[in-house]
């Protein structure tokens, strides 16, 4: 529901409740907007990453510190994030590459499998070992791009901590992506399909 407008600079009501840490004293206190602030100002793209770029990630930190306003924004937060990632991805292509993933409409996964296609992402860096004896490994690129594609098709999806995980993982990513390598030589790649 649309906050009333006297009430429109006032907290989420969400937030109401939650502890943001301890003050000086130690003692308990309540969240403030400087909290949400503290956890995406670390957030940073490297200088290399183009400027555009870095502007339009900017973008998503400002909609989550301004979900204390109006707590569903660090769902618009995570998916300004994922299309940042998106624009990032195409404008490195590329110019016949370019033209095709606008031809034929590349969402974050096949753009993905593009990158480690040009080794300008090992998916190996985005592992995570089995969870069990003998299961199978994650590749957070995979589970990035079902969570674009989640929030892109229509979600109720609203976890402010996941959210921010999905935009720690943005950045890893971006940087990446634009990091020089030394020797100029670009990293090695390795198999696997990136979910599309």
């Amino acid at each position: 529901m649309l906050k009333s407008i006297d009430q429109i600079l006032n907290s989420d009501t969400r937030f109401t409740n939650m502890v943001g840490g301890l003050d000086e004293t130690g003692t308990i206190r309540m969240m403030a907007i400087t909290d949400l602030y503290t956890l995406v100002a670390p957030l940073e793209l490297d200088p290399a990453v183009p400027a555009d770029i870095r502007e339009q990630f900017d973008k998503a930190r400002h909609a989550f510190v301004y979900s204390w306003f109006a707590y569903d924004l660090v769902s618009l937060a995570e998916q300004q994030g994922y299309q940042t990632l998106e624009l990032a991805l195409r404008e490195k292509l590329p110019a016949d590459e370019r033209r095709k993933a606008e031809e034929k409409r590349w969402g974050l996964g096949k753009l993905l499998e593009r990158a480690v296609a040009h080794r300008w992402l090992v998916r190996a860096d985005f592992e995570a070992p089995p969870q069990y004896p003998g299961g199978p490994k994650v590749c957070f690129l995979d589970v990035i791009a079902m969570m674009r594609n989640e929030l892109a098709h229509g979600s109720r999806n609203l976890f402010p901590n996941g959210s921010l995980e999905m935009l720690r993982l943005c950045v890893e990513i971006l940087n990446r992506l634009f990091q020089e390598v030394a020797g100029g030589s670009p990293p090695d790649a390795c198999a696997g399909s990136v979910v599309k």
